[in-house]
């Protein structure tokens, strides 16, 4: 995983899970959200594993709830995310008026979320076809703490960059987790992090 980005744009990510476990624990819902201006993509997903009792607890899964939110398969899932990939990376290409956009990944706990969507893979056979390059907030919060912003918390959990960027503030930390807010806190964090040398230099 990088902390840096490669790429001028990105598509921020997240997870919603049954657990810890990719190999054992289900896939709950996905999202993801173009640092560009663009539609983002939000899908619950039928699980398929085991959930554990505190993470149905932190997500606010419940079979009912999810059939009212829409889930589906996870096939149909990936199918979907898939297409909303190319879809979204072709209309983009056009504004830039490029002939392939370049684009990275990026995710608060990067690990986890790839490691969920490598299992969501093998156990559909719908391969995304992802660009390689992952960046991870946490670890680049880490390394600014590391760095000299000790007043920072241990933790660098996506609710501290959350608090720190000012996210939280413009939208209200929802009472579950939810896939799409979190994406969004990602998305803004992150272009908040690349910018922050910057604004300290003007201090």
């Amino acid at each position: 995983m990088n902390s840096l980005i490669n790429n001028t744009d990105f598509v921020a990510f997240d997870t919603e899970t049954g657990g810890l476990n990719s190999a054992e624990c289900a896939l709950l819902s996905i999202a993801a959200v173009p640092s560009w201006d663009a539609p983002p993509l939000s899908i619950h997903i039928l699980p398929v594993g085991r959930i554990d009792a505190r993470a149905a607890e932190v997500n606010g899964y419940s079979a009912e709830e999810w059939a009212r939110r829409g889930a589906v398969t996870p096939k149909v899932a990936m199918l979907e995310f898939l297409r909303w990939l190319d879809l979204t990376a072709v209309e983009r290409a056009k504004e830039l008026g490029v002939p392939r956009l370049r684009f990275d990944m990026a995710a608060h706990n990067a690990g986890f979320d790839v490691l969920f969507i490598l299992a969501a893979q093998a156990r559909t056979g719908v391969e995304l076809l992802l660009p390689g390059v992952w960046h991870c907030t946490k670890i680049l919060m880490q390394e600014k703490r590391e760095g000299g912003r000790s007043y920072w918390p241990k933790g660098c959990k996506l609710d501290d960059l959350g608090m720190v960027s000012g996210f939280w503030k413009q939208e209200p930390r929802s009472q579950a987790h939810d896939a799409l807010q979190d994406a969004r806190c990602c998305k803004h964090g992150l272009l908040w992090l690349r910018e922050l040398p910057a604004k300290e230099e003007g201090r």
